[in-house]
């Protein structure tokens, strides 16, 4: 553990299954599939929910624009601080809490 590969070693099994026995593989795929599917049904249903409110056609997909253009400098701003005062992990964490209650508020 803690070894950078610099592909000169060779992969053994005892290698593979140390890995593969790992609690933190399984924690990040678990995370990445909670971020895929709301991610996912977002940008598939916004139109559909944009065409509900009553907007039709050009009019509708148009009105998918202003969340994705705020969340670019939403994104864009909190790269820049958390790369100015090093505290990715923060950022990235405090962006996916927001994210998921945000997600959790919209079933209410």
């Amino acid at each position: 553990k803690g070894v950078a590969s610099l592909g000169h070693a060779k992969i053994t099994w005892a290698d593979a299954r140390e890995t593969l026995l790992d609690w933190r593989l399984y924690l990040h795929y678990a995370i990445f599939i909670s971020i895929s599917a709301p991610f996912s049904s977002l940008s598939l249903f916004t139109p559909t929910i944009v065409s509900g409110l009553g907007y039709e056609g050009l009019q509708a997909q148009l009105f998918t624009v202003p969340p994705y253009a705020a969340a670019f400098v939403v994104t864009m701003s909190l790269a820049w601080f958390t790369d100015k005062y090093e505290c990715r992990s923060l950022g990235a964490a405090t962006a996916l809490t927001i994210g998921g209650l945000a997600f959790l508020l919209q079933g209410i």
